[in-house]
């Protein structure tokens, strides 16, 4: 697509609208007194857990969703997020009437994860395009949080946040965690696939007993991934010692596998398709030996091959474990079903992780800590768990209290109204942006906005490089 060309329009099209732009306005909850309307009712909260202050935990979510929208500052020029839009293909998501519209390479180099994105937001955005109206961001697909330099011009969506102290030695660049957090792509299609799954697995989950149920605390999944986990390459990673973050994930998954050793009575943590924990280096010394410190025993995972396990198989169990996602230690995706499964769940806390374990994601906020879950590491996990089956109390809490959570925050309503907040919150934030992409919604179709979306339609149309979903 001829780029310049339109990028021309476009800055025509804003100083159109406005040529003096006012000082960026920090948002209250206010702005999202429309959406919060068609949330859940009081009713809803406490048929899905009398025993927690949902009402708290939802204004959590929102407070900490208003904090990522007004860390933006620098919002003032539609004419740089257009523009930014327009040469980040690869990253940049259009809503326009009600269709979202993305650039071949956003599908093509971005891999599972945008086509994922994309779906979810197709599933979502017929419903809710009078909320959403047109508006354009940049999807970062990245597990940790931004993966390139900010662009305060252009709105930011992100999957997963860690905190700077995770990534010891890095810059402050590298470090970038702008953006605001939405729901992972991996529940996909909001209109079919996770309503049958969330519906399928939480009523499995209410046909199993809990007497029937297996007393231990259960996980399944890999190590390293090989051949990209080879021993040359593992040694290469952790060479340096601000490099040791990447190999956090696959260190706490194998130390969670080697409580099966110890105590395979409490615990049924098994790795399926690999398992490639760090190495102790053999020169003189470690450089990530305070970071990652090696147990006095050995790692003996490899002796601890599990087969895989499908989702409905964990209703089996009373505990389910959270692990950080393999290598950097970020979110996993095997979080978003364990709310639904009728157990007790359990969130890994180890070295080089967050405080609250993994990587926040847009939830995280409306989670507490011996509450909604377990907080469980390599000395505290056999200890925590006999507790909660010594306190029967503390146990029907914990089980009623994560089937919250599917329900308010994980639920194929919740997903959607989280992502509508976000992008009407981001609307009033950018303001200049949101004014520029919709005055054709006020104006007669001869204003330069219109004809800028005009001339973006028949260069996308020429190149057929656009997908419209």
């Amino acid at each position: 697509m001829r780029v310049t060309a339109v990028v021309l329009v476009c800055v025509a099209a804003t100083h159109a609208v406005a040529a003096a732009a006012p000082p960026p306005r920090r948002l209250s909850l206010a702005v999202l007194a429309a959406v919060a309307a068609a949330t859940k009712t009081v009713d809803d909260i406490s048929k899905a857990a009398p025993t927690y202050d949902w009402h708290a935990a939802r204004q959590r979510v929102r407070d900490a969703m208003m904090h990522e929208v007004n860390a933006y500052s620098n919002v003032t020029s539609a004419r740089l997020a257009i523009r930014t839009a327009l040469r980040d293909k690869q990253r940049a998501v259009w809503l326009v009437s009600g269709r979202i519209l993305v650039h071949e390479d956003f599908l093509r180099k971005g891999g599972m994860k945008n086509n994922l994105h994309a779906r979810f937001v197709k599933s979502l955005i017929k419903e809710s395009s009078k909320e959403l109206r047109n508006f354009v961001y940049i999807f970062d697909q990245g597990a940790t949080g931004g993966t390139r330099a900010c662009d305060e011009h252009i709105p930011r969506l992100v999957i997963a946040k860690q905190h700077e102290a995770v990534h010891e030695g890095l810059t402050e660049k590298q470090l970038a965690t702008c953006g605001v957090l939405v729901p992972n792509p991996y529940f996909g299609d909001l209109n079919n696939d996770w309503p049958r799954e969330f519906n399928r697995l939480t009523a499995l989950a209410d046909k199993r007993s809990w007497q029937s149920r297996d007393e231990r605390m259960f996980w399944r999944g890999k190590i390293g991934s090989p051949p990209k986990w080879g021993n040359s390459v593992r040694t290469e990673v952790v060479s340096r010692r601000e490099q040791c973050w990447r190999d956090a994930g696959n260190y706490n998954r194998a130390r969670a596998c080697d409580l099966t050793v110890k105590h395979p009575s409490v615990f049924d943590i098994k790795w399926t398709v690999s398992c490639e924990p760090r190495k102790i280096a053999t020169r003189a010394k470690d450089p990530c030996a305070d970071l990652l410190p090696q147990p006095r025993y050995p790692m003996k995972c490899r002796a601890l091959r599990g087969s895989f396990t499908e989702h409905p198989e964990y209703t089996k169990y009373q505990f389910l474990l959270d692990l950080p996602g393999s290598t950097t230690g970020s979110y996993s995706r095997n979080l978003n079903h364990l709310w639904l499964m009728g157990a007790i769940v359990g969130i890994w806390h180890g070295p080089m992780t967050e405080p609250t374990g993994a990587a926040r994601q847009w939830l995280s906020a409306g989670l507490e800590e011996n509450a909604t879950h377990l907080l469980v590491d390599v000395d505290n996990a056999e200890r925590l768990v006999a507790a909660v089956k010594a306190d029967k109390k503390w146990q029907t809490a914990l089980v009623q209290n994560a089937r919250g959570v599917a329900e308010l925050f994980v639920c194929p309503r919740c997903l959607r109204q989280h992502y509508v907040s976000v992008i009407v919150a981001l609307r009033e934030r950018f303001y200049e942006l949101d004014r520029t992409m919709n005055s054709h919604l006020r104006d007669a179709r001869t204003t330069p906005a219109q004809r800028a979306y005009d001339a973006f339609t028949k260069e996308r149309e020429a190149e057929h490089a656009y997908h419209r979903f």
